[in-house]
Order: structure tokens, then C-alpha cells, then sequence
């Protein structure tokens, strides 16, 4: 469980429950050839340069872009209240 990545939290927020199926195939069809090609893209550098510091140059970099992405994901929570300050609020409290 918490190893789950933290954008699928963030995704429904986003683009809503009725897509939130497709949202979560593409992220796995991404995942499954990030864990098929990784370890053999790692073990080609590593056998090139006779080192392992461009693969963890690479998986910073990776992990960088990721973060930045993840971050433009989340709504800021100012969002959320303008959103809620503009609504009118209901007749029946009058």
C-alpha cells in the first residue's frame, strides 16, 4: 500500500471519476515497460562506461522530471476555496 504511487490520488481530482479507469491503464501500460527496459538500458551503461554513476545521474534526472510533473498535477488548495467562496450558497438557510 504505500508503495502506490501518490498521482493516482491526484489524477480523479483532476479529471473525474468517469475517466479515472483509462487514467489508471495508461499509468500501468507505462509502468510495465519502465520495469522491462530499465534494468536492461542500466546494464548496457553500465557495461559502456564501467560505472554505475550515469545510471544514477539518469535515474535523477528521471525523478526530477517526475516530481515537477507530479506538481503540476496537484490543485492548490487556494483553488479550492475560491472555488468554494463563489458558490452561491443555498436559499434554505434564509
Amino acid at each position: 500500500m504505500l508503495a502506490r504511487p501518490q498521482v493516482i490520488h491526484y489524477s480523479p481530482a483532476r479529471s473525474g471519476r468517469k475517466h479515472f479507469a483509462a487514467i489508471r491503464g495508461n499509468m500501468t501500460f507505462v509502468y510495465m515497460w519502465g520495469s522491462a527496459l530499465g534494468p536492461v538500458i542500466a546494464g548496457y551503461l553500465s557495461d559502456q562506461t564501467q560505472s554505475y554513476g550515469a545510471i544514477l545521474w539518469a535515474i535523477v534526472a528521471t525523478l526530477s522530471v517526475s516530481v515537477l510533473l507530479t506538481a503540476l498535477l496537484i490543485n492548490p488548495w487556494s483553488d479550492k476555496v475560491e472555488q468554494l467562496s463563489a458558490a452561491p450558497l443555498s436559499s434554505s438557510l434564509s
